[in-house]
């Protein structure tokens, strides 16, 4: 809520229970700079003692959580990063030449359609959704997909950022 709250009015704050250590809390606070950074400033301020980070260092055989592809007008994959068969599980030979929505849940199609639309309507842009992308072993994803509009650029694509959430998504 904060950070959508940032998005229209240009900042917020919230106060936020630990997952890593439910007894403290943190607030965040999200500021939007991107006017002159291009980015939102996230500042988290926590209690005494409190860390929001948990004592754990990244397994090293740790999944992605990153991943980019390209796509052409109609989201037609032209290729995809060895991230995304990381994250989904598939190979390329299983993604180029697919559309997306092939490996979108149902019920998000339609959002999915109308966000890229959008994205195509305004060349330059980018548009962010959630959705969740089925991984090969038939399990379901949460992603936030955001479509950069790189049509008019020689060789024009869409490149496609995917941010796995499913944590955020779980809590």
């Amino acid at each position: 809520a904060a950070w959508d709250r940032a998005r229209e009015v240009g900042a917020a704050s919230a106060r936020l229970r630990l997952a890593s250590d439910p007894e403290h809390y943190v607030e965040v606070h999200v500021i939007d700079v991107t006017e002159e950074h291009g980015v939102y400033l996230e500042v988290v301020v926590t209690e005494a003692g409190a860390s929001p980070w948990p004592d754990k260092t990244p397994a090293p055989n740790a999944r992605a959580r990153v991943a980019t592809m390209r796509k052409d007008s109609q989201s037609f994959i032209m290729s995809i990063d060895e991230s995304v068969t990381d994250l989904l599980g598939w190979r390329p030979e299983q993604m180029i030449g697919h559309r997306t929505i092939e490996f979108t849940d149902p019920e998000h199609v339609v959002l999915a359609i109308t966000t890229y639309i959008d994205m195509l309507r305004n060349p330059g842009s980018s548009r962010r959704s959630r959705v969740r992308f089925q991984r090969a072993d038939e399990s379901w994803l949460w992603v936030e997909v955001t479509n950069h509009n790189l049509l008019t650029d020689d060789g024009g694509y869409v490149l496609a950022e995917i941010v796995d959430v499913s944590e955020e998504m779980a809590y």
